[in-house]
């Protein structure tokens, strides 16, 4: 998937990606499918225009820095389930911003926010 921002002519891009291989963790009383999960938070962040903005914004920047400045950027964020029209729960995801675009790195499905704020990589 590309993340596009703006209009065709003049529109920043970079791509979306998941890492092989991604970490995903479902809560046991939440059944979802792993490849609909990780489709789900695709579509979140393509379709989230502040997301989506600050993506583009830090891989751009990361592409005219130079040296030890290009390391890839790691932020994460947790969203209701039902954004990602799931059916419950919370989503926590962890992603990598690099010149290239987004990985999707690890992703959890947790059944409570409690639970959600605990996760040890955030």
């Amino acid at each position: 998937m590309r993340l596009t921002l703006g209009n065709e002519p003049v529109a920043a891009s970079c791509a979306l990606t998941v890492s092989n291989p991604v970490r995903v963790e479902i809560a046991p009383s939440l059944s979802v499918n792993r490849d609909t999960l990780l489709y789900a938070v695709c579509r979140f962040i393509r379709h989230s225009s502040s997301l989506c903005r600050e993506y583009i914004g830090m891989s751009w920047q990361l592409r005219l820095q130079s040296g030890r400045a290009r390391r890839p950027k790691r932020r994460s964020f947790v969203a209701p389930a039902a954004l990602l029209e799931l059916s419950r729960g919370w989503v926590c995801v962890s992603v990598s911003v690099n010149p290239a675009g987004v990985t999707i790195d690890r992703v959890a499905l947790c059944a409570s926010i409690e639970r959600a704020h605990s996760v040890a990589w955030l």
